[in-house]
């Protein structure tokens, strides 16, 4: 019975994995009305209840749909005044060390990208950058997917929590999120990846990898405590702040070494740092009066006074609200089925079934696992944390564990997986390009991937057995 319950999801997962041309919201669908007819024939759930199930879903989407639609206008008007573009011509006029020059973009940048866009934002816009500091495609991609990892519980203000975990039962979404950053520090190695990677084609790779190890810790120590100690005050800041107190405390202590002429950036750097700051002043308001305000409206909000700082014409916006749109509801459409089909296995009783499985000793050790497999089928954290969020909890009932700590793994482990998501794959392999298949360039950070998730799994039992 367990493993029948389990069929639809294994379904969308088989497929999803066998074929590389059928979009993901097809596959969902698919697997949407396969979960209905099983809920309906065999698990006798009502047909009616079907209404109230489909409505929730476009409930929960509605706040990725102003998330990602706000969070993108943002975006799309700071790429239109050059303000990204300037922003990395500071970041590398800091040093001419290329080693320190991809901690400064695939690591600080793409956690602050991660946190007020997700979605597969920061490794579309860093990968590019990447490529100037005459690294591979290869190498730029790889770099690109694993910052696309740490900073993702918290990324997209908060949204894999926010929205991903909100229909859990009786949990308490700030206590979660001090644990999760907690344990999320785990992923200061990820900056030591990056430096291996980086170092791959020098001829002294080694010696060149070792001079750089305590540097990479350090910006690896340096987001993820930040990011911890910002969780205090909520879940939609740890990315966004924590990368951003993170960079300041590493650019004035490392030494930047720089010996060629600086270039010159497009803006002057008041006008770089403007739209950034205002956005998160917004957030921090928010925050401090208490204002249950989603993120999206505070991204347009801030995206409209700097459109008015910037002296740009109004009649600019309406190719910024296109493009925010076409990329938002794409979005909306997956997390309707998505949150749908884990109401159809709610209210039909399979998620009851399929905790069942999860039910072990074992389950703290599971839990960052299966928040990977999530998102690397769904390319999305969120959409992970909505497919197996609640079982896991239940499971964790059932084995009197505490359900924060375990779901706080998950989530930890849903990062992790998203540095092979297929779908954010995809994106980088068509803006960096290169020759490689798309299957070989997740293979090729599947190791890193693995070790990530193994020191979660090993640091779990020192947890529990502490």
């Amino acid at each position: 019975m367990q493993w029948l319950a389990l069929w639809p999801l294994v379904f969308f997962i088989i497929w999803l994995l066998i074929d590389q041309k059928t979009s993901i919201i097809k596959i969902a669908l698919v697997t949407l009305m396969v979960a209905v007819i099983e809920a309906v024939i065999w698990w006798k759930m009502p047909v009616l209840a079907l209404g109230g199930i489909f409505w929730e879903g476009v409930v929960v989407a509605f706040d990725i749909l102003v998330i990602v639609f706000g969070a993108i206008f943002f975006l799309e008007l700071l790429k239109k005044y050059r303000v990204m573009e300037s922003l990395a011509t500071y970041l590398n006029n800091f040093s001419d060390d290329r080693r320190i020059q991809v901690i400064l973009l695939g690591w600080f940048l793409e956690a602050f990208l991660e946190g007020i866009a997700g979605f597969g934002t920061p490794a579309i816009v860093v990968g590019p950058m990447l490529l100037v500091l005459s690294l591979s495609p290869l190498q730029a991609m790889i770099i690109a997917l694993l910052g696309n990892g740490v900073p993702v519980p918290f990324g997209a203000a908060g949204t894999p929590i926010r929205v991903g975990l909100a229909r859990v039962s009786n949990i308490d979404l700030l206590n979660l999120g001090k644990i999760t950053a907690r344990f999320n520090m785990v992923g200061m190695i990820v900056p030591v990846m990056m430096l291996w990677i980086t170092v791959a084609k020098e001829k002294n790779r080694v010696k060149s990898f070792w001079e750089k190890v305590p540097v990479a810790l350090w910006a690896g120590f340096l987001f993820t405590g930040m990011s911890y100690l910002v969780s205090l005050m909520g879940i939609e800041l740890p990315s966004i702040l924590g990368s951003v107190l993170a960079l300041t405390v590493f650019l004035l202590t490392v030494k930047g070494n720089r010996e060629d002429e600086d270039r010159k950036a497009i803006l002057p750097l008041k006008q770089v740092i403007i739209p950034y700051a205002l956005l998160i002043a917004l957030m921090l308001l928010s925050n401090v009066l208490g204002w249950s305000i989603n993120p999206g409206w505070l991204f347009l909000v801030a995206a409209v006074f700097s459109n008015f700082y910037f002296k740009e014409r109004v009649t600019e916006w309406g190719n910024f609200l296109k493009k925010a749109g076409q990329s938002s509801w794409p979005a909306f459409i997956l997390i309707v089925v998505m949150a749908s089909l884990v109401g159809v296995l709610r209210e039909s009783g399979m998620m009851t079934m399929i905790s069942r499985l999860f039910t072990n000793g074992f389950l703290p050790q599971l839990a960052p696992w299966v928040g990977a497999i999530g998102s690397f089928v769904t390319g999305s954290a969120t959409v992970s944390n909505l497919m197996f969020g609640e079982a896991v909890n239940q499971a964790a009932m059932e084995m009197k564990m505490d359900p924060v700590v375990v779901l706080a793994w998950l989530l930890v482990g849903g990062g992790a997986g998203n540095m092979i998501a297929i779908a954010d794959a995809v994106a980088a392999k068509a803006i960096v390009g290169g020759k490689e298949s798309l299957r070989e360039i997740i293979v090729r950070v599947l190791p890193y991937c693995v070790i990530y998730l193994g020191l979660c799994s090993v640091l779990t039992l020192i947890f529990f057995w502490g």
